[in-house]
């Protein structure tokens, strides 16, 4: 019997395809052409991938382009608390029920047609956004990109927002093997922007060899203070064939590379923005999970980074915040990713770090987790069964002056937000 309700259509597709399945993009486009008969599923096409920094990235884009007076949809993934928040159309989660007849007609274009968890899924939202008739769609890309489900529909612009390691096991190991994976993406002639300082040569390669004019970071375009007392933010970029300025902007504490980006992104679709809209769209971009600002007595902060490069920027972020002491750790990861790398990033960071075992089949086993800890930076280690018990320690020793940084997965933050701990309605952070 067919699924009903969105809980079971989920766990119907999440057992749905085999262990064995064929790699590459023909199965899933396959299904796409007889759900979507061709047809396009907007006006334009974002396609966004990257290490890190697409979800702000955008979110920032969606943002500017609500205040411009257009239709969008935005596919991200994964979700923190409901699948739903994956597909958005004009900045609103979709409904269970649209969610629903969505599977549904997925299912009935599937046939015998074995799709994965994300194939199936992808396909769910592209439905949705055509059948919506919108002016924008913005796609972030779940894995790599040349062989990402995402990557079915041709994009009009591109953005890679940074290459770094991380998924080795699928995207090679180094950043010039997964720079090639990323920029396959591309397609002959679209823009492609890059908000990164120094993106690999194989990146650029790819991009030179089909003609796409290329925007980077700190070279096409920038956002930096602007050195008078206001502490304001001034972008330079590029607008069709001219050079444009833009002044005013705040720092909304998301990465500046990203929200650059994004601002690149509305420029070169002309969006009908003025100054003072731009500035006030920025400084109001806020993305779940994201350095996001839980409780002021202790300060506690929760981010969903999970590899080195993300580590490396919270590093950047807390030395840009008051010093607050002690400064606790609140850390856990899934078995796949390089612990070592991301404590490496943050050693002389944290005063204490207190770690626990994630509560999902993949996560790290504890022993494993503390040794990689307490191998790779000097502070204090501690450990505890459960990320309640660790906030309620970290709590207790922060005192009213210290500060709580909880991190390391995605799941570690949809717990905090799940069972209301750290009384998550602050709603500050990005």
């Amino acid at each position: 019997m067919e699924p009903r309700r969105l809980s079971d259509w989920l766990d119907y597709v999440s057992q749905l395809h085999s262990q064995v399945i064929e790699m590459g993009l023909d199965r899933v486009n396959d299904v796409f052409r007889r759900l979507c008969r061709n047809a396009r599923l907007a006006k334009t096409v974002v396609t966004i991938a990257g290490t890190n920094g697409k979800g702000s990235t955008l979110a920032a884009v969606e943002a500017l382009a609500l205040a411009a007076g257009k239709t969008v949809g935005a596919y991200t993934s994964p979700h923190i608390l409901r699948f739903n928040e994956r597909v958005r159309i004009n900045g609103v989660d979709v409904s269970d029920e649209a969610l629903e007849a969505a599977f549904a007609a997925v299912e009935s274009a599937r046939g015998q047609t074995a799709l994965t968890y994300f194939e199936f899924t992808t396909l769910v939202g592209f439905y949705l956004f055509q059948q919506a008739r919108l002016d924008l769609v913005l796609l972030e890309v779940g894995l790599g990109g040349r062989l990402d489900a995402v990557n079915i529909v041709d994009p009009d612009l591109a953005v890679i927002t940074s290459v770094d390691l991380d998924h080795q096991e699928w995207l090679g190991e180094s950043r010039e093997d997964i720079g090639r994976e990323k920029a396959g993406i591309l397609r002959p002639g679209i823009p492609l922007i890059i908000a990164e300082e120094a993106p690999p040569t194989s990146v650029v390669d790819v991009a030179g060899k089909l003609g796409c004019a290329t925007f980077i970071w700190r070279q096409d375009f920038t956002l930096e203070r602007t050195g008078d007392a206001s502490q304001a933010l001034q972008w330079r970029g590029r607008r069709k064939h001219a050079d444009i300025v833009v002044d005013g902007l705040s720092d909304n504490g998301l990465p500046m590379a990203n929200m650059a980006a994004a601002m690149q992104v509305a420029m070169l679709l002309d969006f009908p923005l003025s100054e003072s809209q731009v500035a006030a769209v920025i400084a109001g971009v806020k993305v779940p999970g994201r350095f996001q600002l839980l409780r002021r007595d202790p300060e506690v902060y929760a981010d969903v980074g999970h590899n080195p490069h993300a580590a490396r920027y919270l590093k950047q972020w807390l030395g840009g915040l008051p010093v607050k002491k002690p400064q606790i750790a609140v850390f856990s990861a899934l078995k796949d990713k390089d612990v070592a790398g991301i404590v490496k990033e943050l050693a002389g960071v944290f005063d204490r770090w207190i770690v626990f075992p994630l509560n999902v089949d993949r996560a790290m086993p504890l022993a494993q987790l503390a040794e990689l800890v307490e191998r790779n930076q000097s502070a204090p280690l501690q450990t505890c069964a459960s990320l309640s018990e660790c906030l309620a320690q970290a709590t207790s020793e922060a005192g009213s002056d210290g500060r709580i940084v909880a991190f390391g997965s995605f799941f570690t933050v949809a717990e905090i937000f799940q069972n209301g701990m750290m009384g998550t309605d602050e709603g500050d952070g990005g």
